[in-house]
């Protein structure tokens, strides 16, 4: 995966596609903006939260102020 900024993208293996999956990171460890996009429309099909620690009951280190 590469990491530009708070866009995670996985790598590509050169055969055509049509669709894409992009993580946005949130400010909360294992938290992303998860996309779909069509990639020949140039549009975003879906988009929803992925929380990692709510779907496999991870635990967050504390925050410091």
């Amino acid at each position: 995966m590469s990491r530009a900024g708070n866009l995670v993208r996985p790598p590509m293996d050169g055969l055509e596609r049509i669709h894409q999956h992009v993580l946005i990171a949130s400010g909360t460890p294992n938290v992303f903006m998860a996309l779909v996009l069509d990639l020949r429309a140039a549009s975003v099909l879906d988009h929803y939260l992925l929380d990692l620690n709510e779907l496999y009951g991870l635990s967050q280190p504390p925050t410091t102020p």
